[in-house]
């Protein structure tokens, strides 16, 4: 049995007097002057049907909203004064000749097309339900538009596509892993896989020119806006290539992705910008360059002793910097200026607010000569709004960097083409090391694969390893992270050297890595590679307003599915055959 001949939102004008059959879930009812109205949705659209005769409105009378039905009838041009241009099928509509109802929806939690306004554990509750609303079907039509293009992209360049495992070893680096008992090996455990890069790396080893894959991963790890504890990452690596070559592979895809997804056009190359500068421009290393809003340093402006506790902290070598709000963006009250204070707080940091008036900036104690350099320096202007901070370090930047995202929020409020446009850069000379105090040792700021600046990291890595920077790079947009990458060390000696430096004990370097460093021996060839998060560049691309809006069937912030309700306790009988207990 045909169901239908078309989707419901397909049907045009071309359609007019021809028969036609349609199926679909009951969207909305309406009566008007006796004639009663019932809109057919599918995944296309909207199809307008008309019961006119007594028996079908008796028939539609006793339908539900959300009713799976099938019609037949023929198509008709709508009367001029009741077509509907906002509807791809405005132009038409269908007489009902036949009705039938193929299942009834007895009951709905919440309206379909109202589900977005609704609790979001409802929603992902009866996360089937949510996924009808048309803005949800959207954005997996833009996923799934988004996965097309990447392997086309890829395919097109000569890159293999190949799967790697997600059983994988747990390693003693990276975020927490999943653990997953095995039971014919008791005892012993896999590990849902981080991310591929052991895997690819090995693929370079073997002779793999270029590969790609979209690919799960999995981590263990707090939850935020833009986190999954389960994640998808367009995974790549290239062998015989450098970082501008990444680079330009990536950027080629993006502007595919965009214009593909979207019909958007971006400007490639992208902008570079250092981990150092983005940290005092922006106060992160993830900026969102839509808006202008820099941090202007400006402690040599206060060594005037008579300027008080700003000249004993900038005499202390403390950092004093700045954020110039323009009258334009935003006029505060005593109350919003403490409520943005409150926002963007940090230990150790001193907070002032003050106004640029016409008399100058309201730092009292400062002479009219240096209230004029200052405002100057930070292009503000009598009316405008000035936080000033005072601390160590990246904690002032970072601070600041709080208000300007907040403060960015209202900017883009005000400009829809500005929230809606798309500022991509690169982030890079990244430092290879962090100082962790909790473990009083040395860190990755990325991961220990990535290659050092061979130079610094000769001269540096026995007195000052904190200043040795990495050849890896973050793509950003928006604000968000979408992926990052670089070139890989494919040196067996040096990578063993800087496992040690991140305090990976000799026997899990032997233990855990063995296999890595055989690999490397065996004639790897200089490689680079890159991973991007589907899910953050589908919420982007969607403007969605977190990573779970993009993916079918979400975990919560507590990694809970209030749908199927894992995790979920085992039965004794699963327990003992998996622990032997």
């Amino acid at each position: 049995m045909s169901y239908r001949d078309i989707q419901c939102g397909l049907v045009t004008k071309e359609w007019i007097g021809k028969s036609i059959k349609l199926a679909g879930w009951v969207d909305r009812i309406r009566e008007v002057g006796g004639v009663t109205f019932i809109l057919l949705r599918d995944q296309t659209g909207i199809s307008q049907l008309v019961c006119e005769s007594t028996e079908m409105i008796e028939l539609a009378h006793k339908l539900h909203h959300e009713d799976v039905i099938s019609i037949d009838g023929t198509v008709r041009e709508r009367k001029q004064k009741d077509k509907n241009e906002s509807m791809e099928t405005g132009e038409i509509e269908i007489p009902v000749s036949f009705l039938s109802v193929l299942n009834s929806c007895t009951k709905l939690p919440f309206q379909i097309q109202k589900s977005q306004e609704v609790d979001e554990n409802l929603r992902m509750k009866y996360r089937y339900l949510d996924i009808r609303n048309p803005r949800m079907h959207n954005n997996f039509v833009v996923r799934h538009k988004l996965l097309q293009t990447t392997r086309n992209y890829f395919s097109d360049l000569g890159f293999l596509e190949i799967e790697t495992p997600y059983l994988g070893k747990s390693t003693p680096e990276g975020a927490r892993d999943f653990l997953v008992p095995s039971r014919i090996n008791q005892g012993k455990y896999y590990a849902l896989t981080q991310s591929p890069q052991l895997y690819k790396e090995m693929l370079m080893a073997g002779g793999v020119d270029k590969y790609f894959q979209i690919c799960r991963c999995f981590r263990d790890e707090d939850f935020r806006l833009d986190r999954q504890p389960e994640f998808t990452q367009i995974d790549m690596e290239m062998a015989f290539v450098d970082e501008d070559d990444l680079h330009e592979v990536i950027e080629g895809l993006m502007k595919k992705v965009v214009k593909n997804c979207i019909g958007a056009e971006i400007e490639t190359p992208f902008s570079v910008i250092s981990y150092e500068d983005a940290m005092r421009t922006y106060g992160t290393d993830k900026p969102d360059l839509r808006f202008d809003l820099p941090i202007k340093t400006i402690s040599q402006m206060f060594l005037n002793p008579e300027y008080k506790a700003f000249y004993i902290a900038a005499s202390d070598r403390k950092t004093i910097a700045a954020i110039n709000i323009s009258k334009d963006i935003a006029q505060y009250s005593r109350k919003q200026s403490d409520q943005l204070i409150e926002q963007c707080k940090m230990d150790e940091v001193a907070f002032y607010f003050v106004k640029n008036k016409e008399n100058g900036i309201g730092l009292n104690f400062l002479t009219q000569e240096d209230k004029k350099l200052i405002a100057d320096e930070l292009k503000s202007e009598p009316g405008d709004s000035i936080i000033f901070a005072i601390g160590s370090g990246y904690q002032v930047f970072e601070a600041l960097g709080r208000a300007r995202s907040v403060v960015g929020k209202e900017i883009l409020n005000k400009n829809e083409e500005l929230k809606n446009s798309f500022r991509f850069t690169w982030v890079n000379k990244f430092p290879l090391f962090l100082w962790n105090e909790d473990k009083n040792s040395l860190d990755s700021v990325q991961h220990p694969f990535t290659l050092p600046k061979m130079d610094q990291y000769i001269k540096n890595i026995d007195t000052e390893p904190l200043d040795i920077e990495s050849c890896s790079s973050d793509l950003v947009l928006n604000g968000f992270e979408l992926g990052s990458g670089g070139i890989r060390i494919v040196d067996a000696e040096l990578q063993k050297q800087i496992f040690e430096k991140v305090g990976v004990s000799a026997q899990d370097i032997d233990e855990q890595f063995d296999y890595l460093f055989n690999a490397l021996s065996s004639g790897a060839p200089p490689e680079a590679g890159f991973a991007l998060g589907v899910d953050r560049i589908a919420m982007l691309l969607t403007h969605s307003a977190s990573l779970r809006d993009v993916i079918a069937f979400p975990k919560n912030t507590r990694g809970a599915s209030p749908l199927t309700k894992e995790p979920s306790e085992i039965t004794k009988e699963q327990h003992k055959e998996v622990f032997g207990e």
